[in-house]
């Protein structure tokens, strides 16, 4: 009753554009939990984050992969649901605990997924562009990390330098 009630003052309050925005929020909020559900069976109760690192788990390529796993979550979400993963998935390759992004820890974490892990978090549907960007992005990571083998960041090349010059002089 406090549904139809709610339902009544969505309609008085907001006309059938009210009702409408009603109806909407309920079907969405009952998809989101049938979808949660079915996501606690096959992975466990977890929270938001421990969710996406448990399927970036699956989709890898050590001990904890299981793509059995992450095929039925995959089919147990709708694929804006499975959109939304996949992109908390990728938001969080390459962040350290402060969030900031490092070509090396987007490499690393990259790498160590599986080709089946990826076609299925990134190449479904029509994200054929998604999964060749993110290969752009390992390729471009791995080019920096090989740049970086040069560089000198002890700061030993100025201070030669800069002994050398009185020398010179």
């Amino acid at each position: 009753s406090l549904s139809d009630d709610l339902k009544n003052a969505a309609k008085v309050a907001g006309g059938d554009k009210g009702l409408a925005a009603f109806e909407e929020a309920n079907t969405f909020a009952a998809k989101t939990i049938a979808e949660q559900k079915v996501l606690d069976k096959i992975i466990g109760p977890q929270s938001d984050e421990g969710l996406f690192s448990s399927i970036q788990a699956m989709a890898g390529s050590n001990s904890r992969a299981n793509i059995q796993s992450l095929m039925r979550v995959r089919k147990a979400v709708s694929p804006e649901t499975w959109d939304e993963i996949s992109s908390a998935v990728i938001s969080k390759m390459g962040r350290d605990a402060d969030g900031n992004f490092t070509p090396d820890r987007f490499l690393t974490a990259y790498g160590k997924l599986s080709e089946n892990g990826k076609t299925l978090l990134f190449r479904g549907g029509g994200k054929k562009e998604l999964a060749s960007s993110l290969e752009d992005l390992a390729t471009v990571s791995r080019r920096f990390k090989q740049l970086n083998q040069f560089a000198n960041p002890s700061g030993t090349a100025q201070n030669l330098i800069g002994g050398a010059i009185p020398l010179g002089l």
